[in-house]
């Protein structure tokens, strides 16, 4: 069976426009934000489900359902992860392929990256935002195919994240391959979120220089943000919380 693993549902009319055949799974999550420290499934499960506001079972249908498909996805199953290069989408992206190497099926995983936006370009960090039915045709059929080794290295990640292992992190970045082409540049932006001295991370003080700027409206301050620091890949909840 052929599998998309979509990262949020923004992306799904877009993909539903597209020729691709298989399975939609969705990945609703913002794992870049809030505690992911629990090591038991169902306490992780229930501590995001607070996280997000919601009840439990409301996140277990939204969530932790669609995962399931993917954790009891048949043998020779081919599964596709569709991820941008931002800290959100790399993080959530590194939970997932945790959950892929937990799998003891044979299964044939590739990382389908928005290669139709070049570095440099203002919409990079934005990823399949403004991409069109044939940008991700594209985006597609340049897909990665990854090996044992970055399935491993990508759990990795996750572990090290999840237990704020910085050093580690900053050791597993230190080479970067097809699979994780922005890695080093990532999760230096993710330990400037939490500076070893106490003092505030980057988004606080970014947010802080937007307000003596005198800007208040939130949908500018949203804007400005996100041209600033469009490497965290931050949605309007995450950029509300720094405000908070």
């Amino acid at each position: 069976m052929i599998f998309h693993v979509l990262n949020g549902d923004a992306l799904t009319p877009q993909f539903k426009k597209t020729t691709i055949e298989g399975n939609i799974i969705v990945m609703r999550e913002a794992l870049v934000d809030g505690d992911v420290s629990q090591e038991n499934p169902e306490e992780f499960y229930q501590v995001r489900a607070h996280h997000h506001g919601s009840t439990e079972e409301d996140y277990r249908i939204k969530v932790v359902e669609e995962l399931a498909v993917l954790m009891n996805a048949p043998n020779h199953s081919n599964i596709n992860l569709w991820f941008e290069f931002d800290l959100f989408c790399q993080v959530n992206l590194w939970f997932v392929l945790s959950i892929i190497k937990k799998t003891s099926i044979q299964k044939k995983v590739t990382l389908v990256y928005p290669i139709h936006i070049k570095k440099g370009d203002d919409q990079f960090w934005k990823g399949f935002g403004s991409a069109d039915a044939q940008d991700l045709i594209l985006c597609y059929e340049n897909r990665i195919l990854l090996s044992e080794q970055e399935l491993q290295r990508g759990s990795e990640l996750w572990n090290a994240y999840q237990n704020n292992n910085f050093d580690k992190l900053l050791l597993l970045a230190e080479e970067e391959t097809s699979a994780f082409p922005n890695l080093k540049e990532v999760v230096a932006a993710h330990m400037e979120r939490f500076p070893i001295d106490g003092s505030k991370g980057k988004p606080e003080m970014i947010i802080e220089a937007l307000l003596k700027k005198g800007v208040t409206d939130f949908q500018l301050m949203f804007k400005e943000f996100s041209k600033k620091a469009g490497i965290y890949g931050f949605g309007d909840t995450q950029v509300k919380r720094l405000l908070n």
